[in-house]
């Protein structure tokens, strides 16, 4: 049986500046929520234990998906559901389509939000489960204020593995966050947002709210595709999932950009492997010899009882049938 939630007080907000307000005046810890798929499981698992809730589904305009002459913007709460299937998105950028459409199943992506998907905390299963009803099975980790890493005994960070299935496809897009605060607004490249490990998992910072995704349409031309593996089909987080994208012209790879999720604590661009492609055709050899470059160049800590081998064979086999699919 899973616990009740601890108490915490609830606010909504009705805009990002009374949002950031609240958020730079909290002198408590605060999160947060818009779909709460993510963050209401970690709470009853009491792996997250806030003070303070503050919603954002009362903001208008944080729910929208608009095209312009250079970008496609979609708004941090638009739900997983409507990106899936919104014609704008699918007719720019059927690789994102794709991989909103692998999240979960459909409750959780009618719930769930592209914003949310983001900013999704990596996952670690003696962080979920080291502290069931209260009690303390093992020592605390990094993740709850300790200094120990239950993974890499000897490691001097978290190495909980980042999942989310949309993450890899927005990178290998080139998309952009804007990033909003009662200091001041930035946007920087989604690539740049992951701290490369397991907590924090991103840059933001307790009085920042991720507010938009701006997607270029340089890329609406390439040929993408998504290739997830998990455990349990219709529910589950990626095993390993793979996005790739390329332009492509007879058979020649002109650029091409390929992003891991699931193998580190942050999305892995696979650069190596973009470059022995680049200005190549691509034939049986080459995408074979991809495929030997992929699983050299990671080096995943074992999770969830997945070997570090598995989840080596796993990639290139999805970096294989990703670069087939692309040439076909």
């Amino acid at each position: 049986m899973i616990p009740n939630l601890s108490a915490f007080e609830y606010v909504q907000a009705n805009s990002i500046e009374q949002a950031c307000n609240l958020l730079a005046g909290l002198k408590k810890e605060g999160r947060v929520i818009a779909g709460g798929t993510d963050l209401l499981v970690r709470m009853k698992h009491r792996a997250s234990i806030p003070e303070f809730l503050l919603s954002l589904n009362g903001i208008q305009n944080l729910d929208r998906i608009e095209e312009s002459e250079d970008e496609v913007i979609i708004g941090a709460l638009t739900k997983l559901h409507k990106i899936q299937h919104s014609c704008i998105v699918r007719d720019n950028f059927l690789l994102l389509s794709d991989a909103a459409g692998k999240v979960a199943h459909q409750l959780i992506r009618n719930m769930g939000t592209i914003g949310g998907n983001i900013c999704l905390d990596a996952r670690c299963e003696y962080y979920t489960h080291s502290h069931i009803f209260g009690l303390e099975y093992w020592p605390k980790c990094f993740k709850r204020g300790g200094e120990f890493c239950h993974i890499m005994k000897k490691g001097r960070y978290c190495y909980a593995r980042f999942s989310a299935d949309t993450v890899p496809a927005l990178v290998a897009l080139n998309a952009r966050v804007t990033i909003v605060s009662h200091r001041s607004q930035r946007s920087i490249p989604l690539e740049e947002f992951y701290t490369g490990r397991g907590h924090p998992v991103n840059i933001l910072q307790p009085d920042e709210i991720l507010t938009e995704i701006r997607v270029p349409k340089l890329y609406s031309k390439w040929k993408g595709v998504y290739f997830k593996y998990s455990c349990r089909k219709a529910i589950d987080y990626p095993v390993v999932g793979v996005a790739a994208l390329a332009d492509m012209s007879g058979g020649v790879c002109k650029e091409i950009r390929i992003v891991a999720v699931s193998v580190a604590s942050s999305p892995v661009r696979m650069k190596e492997v973009e470059d022995m492609l680049r200005g190549v055709r691509l034939s049986d050899h080459v995408i074979s010899e991809a495929e030997r470059i992929a699983i050299q160049g990671i080096s995943p800590i074992p999770h969830h009882g997945d070997s570090p081998r598995y989840i080596r064979t796993m990639l290139g086999t999805f970096i294989k049938k990703a670069l087939l699919q692309i040439i076909d």
